[in-house]
């Protein structure tokens, strides 16, 4: 959901693996709170996005 939530941060192509995508906005945790979040998914062809790291933000 938070991927499709919020606005995309930046795409990395790294050298050999496929490409991941960084999403940066927020969730909303079990007790209400709403967390700044960033998450990394890596691009698959055949199956899509799948969810790599989630870190909150402390900007």
């Amino acid at each position: 959901m938070h991927a499709l939530s919020n606005r995309l941060g930046m795409r990395i192509m790294p050298s050999c693996d496929p490409p991941r995508v960084v999403f940066e906005g927020t969730v909303v945790a079990p007790d209400g709170r709403a967390m700044p979040l960033r998450t990394v998914w890596e691009a698959r062809v055949s199956t899509g996005m799948h969810f790599i790291t989630a870190v909150p933000l402390t900007r």
